[in-house]
């Protein structure tokens, strides 16, 4: 009888371990390839076009259940192709308001697409990672940086930095 109480006993300490461990996604991009033009804002290259497509192809299997992104051509087509294909409404948020969205995100348990800009990554990845992570805003021409940061009940949150 108390063997069996003890490994019954075991097997909820191993599931309740299991289940608190349970972590939320997420991934932060800046926007693809912009066009270079005198406007504020430009639009996707042919090469940042291609870019947003992979990265839907590479998240299209990651459970993305809300997808963020700024007011911006750049942003709104980059998260576009993802969007789509999973049928989510891309969900707009102010640039300079990124604390609210931090914070925001800090509290749900939905993986998700964040796409921003090179003056906007750095803040909110550090904010998500809870440490800093990135020291400086993107260069101009960096794109292709794919960010997860994985909130969990236990442990802090872990960062990792992909190419895509």
């Amino acid at each position: 009888m108390w063997k069996w109480i003890r490994f019954n006993s075991a097997i909820l300490v191993v599931l309740g371990l299991a289940l608190g461990s349970c972590s939320t996604s997420f991934y932060v991009v800046r926007h693809a390839e912009k066009m270079q033009t005198n406007t504020s804002d430009p639009a996707l290259t042919d090469e940042g076009e291609d870019r947003a497509v992979r990265l839907a192809k590479i998240l299209v299997d990651k459970n993305i259940q809300e997808i963020y992104s700024t007011n911006y051509i750049r942003t709104m087509f980059t998260a576009q192709p993802l969007a789509e294909l999973k049928n989510i409404e891309i969900q707009k948020y102010a640039p300079k308001e990124q604390s609210e969205l931090i914070e925001k995100l800090k509290i749900s348990k939905k993986n998700t697409l964040i796409v921003g800009h090179s003056n906007t990554i750095k803040s909110i990845i550090n904010g998500l990672a809870e440490k800093e992570v990135l020291a400086k805003d993107l260069e101009d021409s960096e794109y292709g940086h794919l960010y997860l940061i994985k909130r969990g009940k236990l442990g802090k949150p872990k960062f990792i930095q992909k190419e895509y």
